[in-house]
């Protein structure tokens, strides 16, 4: 996501702002009082429907002027798109407009491109429609965009609030969604392992096999990675934003049949999620990949992979992204 334009009217002590951004906002600097948590508190508001510091959205509406209804929105590109989302108060309504990135033509003069408008604000289709488009939701912008004083201390959090947090923040949502992906449209079960270090898990291989080496009559050492997966069933399948050698460094002590997914090539994409879809390590290709190594142990049939590959269209004759 890269911020365009912020437009406050109406809205708590501004009758009418405008913000023009022009290149890869990191930060808002200010001295005091000047409004640089109004400003966090409106990207809040327009994109989620509620400002994280306990404020009601009433009193947002800037009630001494006389400019009308408080209106806040928000111009941004992701990927190939930009969009625009408005936001209303007194009436209450949610406006989300999207148009290709390199169209010159106007939003208001393009209504009829919208993806939704609800009458009722914050219509739950709608900013999940939003927080589809973003990556990410309130959780991950209160503790990366606006990280408040009066933010609850992330290991206060509950175990839900913190895997919203850290899940898109690391990464690890394709692998939670795959497996979804893979109970819900194919009645296979699978378990999540987050690896902190391929290396450290590595170099502890590689410490226990020398052990072992060394002292042939004392019963052998088990590898971090061998106590781990020792008694689980099926193939193992490691997914990495990094170059697929990163995860091969543990083959020699994953005791199942072993597959690594990785970015080899040269990296064409302006987003992880899209960097993810090009060198195959999305949710989907991960999902692919899973029901082909099951295809290998003859556990299921070759059937359910073209299956997957048509229901997440997914391109067979796509280049290799190594070649390309």
């Amino acid at each position: 996501m890269i911020l365009k334009k912020v437009v406050l009217h109406n809205y708590k002590q501004n009758a009418h702002r405008e913000l023009d951004i022009e290149g890869n906002l990191i930060g808002v600097i200010g001295r005091n009082g000047v409004g640089k948590s109004a400003i966090i508190d409106a990207l809040c508001y327009v994109l989620f429907g509620k400002v994280i510091r306990g404020i009601s959205n009433q009193k947002l509406i800037n009630k001494m002027s006389n400019k009308g209804q408080m209106v806040v929105w928000v111009e941004f590109t992701k990927d190939e798109w930009a969009y625009r989302v408005e936001r209303t108060e007194r009436p209450g309504k949610l406006l989300l407009l999207r148009k290709p990135i390199d169209s010159d033509e106007d939003f208001h003069a393009k209504v009829k491109r919208k993806l939704k408008f609800d009458i009722a604000r914050g219509k739950t289709e709608t900013t999940g429609q939003i927080v589809e488009i973003l990556g990410f939701d309130i959780n991950l912008f209160e503790y990366l965009v606006a990280n408040s004083s009066e933010s609850v201390e992330f290991f206060k959090l509950t175990e839900d609030k913190q895997r919203n947090v850290v899940e898109p923040l690391f990464g690890f949502t394709i692998m939670s969604t795959k497996a979804e992906i893979l109970k819900d449209d194919y009645q296979i079960d699978s378990d999540i392992w987050s690896v902190t270090s391929f290396n450290e898990l590595a170099r502890d291989g590689q410490s226990v096999a020398r052990h072992n080496r060394l002292h042939p009559e004392e019963e052998p050492r088990q590898s971090y990675v061998e106590m781990c997966l020792n008694n689980t069933e099926g193939p193992v399948i490691a997914a990495t934003d990094y170059i697929k050698l990163y995860a091969e460094q543990i083959r020699a002590f994953v005791p199942n049949r072993y597959y690594v997914l990785g970015t080899d090539g040269y990296g064409r994409s302006d987003t992880r999620e899209q960097l993810r879809k090009f060198f195959e390590v999305d949710r989907y290709n991960i999902v692919v990949a899973t029901l082909d190594s099951l295809v290998e142990q003859e556990l299921i049939s070759p059937s359910e992979v073209v299956d997957a590959i048509a229901r997440y269209d997914i391109d067979p004759e796509k280049p290799n992204p190594v070649s390309v």
